[in-house]
């Protein structure tokens, strides 16, 4: 629904199209189909933000911090995950108030010793420093296999996680700068 500063994350006239519309924060669960999806504590700029805890029958449980700076706890919502999806919008010695770095995203992975994490959400002076880079920080300190995510990235869950591309053709981020 919104608040006074950032207004609604789905338009009005979006919000009449869809079967109902689920106001989520930390704690609220609902279940999409068979998934139980679990609403979880994000520290943002914007007070509205959550994550999400994914508990996916014949998959197990996946966890997305979304945009969000570690605080004490955080890992209390991932624990039991198979996968971690941590935004890590920062290079790391550019931390930035309700953003992680390669460095808060070891404390969090470390705790939650997920099967894999995988770094997202990046800023632009974390593209420029390279993300796939940054995040070997993450697997060194943790043991935890991390990956910094990609235009057109696929997982495959099943006994074992593996990391694919669509089959899409799809113009990523680096076609995008050659071109423009």
């Amino acid at each position: 629904m919104g608040n006074k500063e950032t207004g609604p994350a789905i338009s009005t006239y979006h919000q009449q199209m869809i079967q109902r519309v689920i106001v989520v924060k930390p704690g609220v669960n609902f279940m999409v189909g068979r998934t139980k999806v679990v609403s979880t504590q994000a520290r943002h700029t914007d007070p509205e933000a959550v994550g999400f805890r994914f508990e996916i029958p014949e998959v197990g449980a996946i966890g997305y911090t979304a945009d969000t700076e570690y605080f004490e706890g955080i890992e209390e919502e991932y624990r039991g995950v198979r996968i971690l999806i941590v935004s890590v919008m920062r290079p790391l010695g550019s931390p930035w108030t309700g953003h992680m770095t390669p460095k808060e995203a070891v404390r969090l992975v470390d705790a939650v010793k997920p099967e894999m994490a995988v770094a997202t959400h990046f800023g632009m002076k974390m593209l420029f420093s390279g993300p796939s880079y940054e995040v070997k920080l993450i697997e060194e300190k943790t043991g935890v296999p991390t990956v910094a995510a990609f235009d057109g990235m696929k997982l495959r869950v099943g006994e074992q996680i593996t990391v694919g591309r669509t089959d899409r053709n799809q113009q990523g981020l680096e076609e995008f700068l050659k071109r423009n």
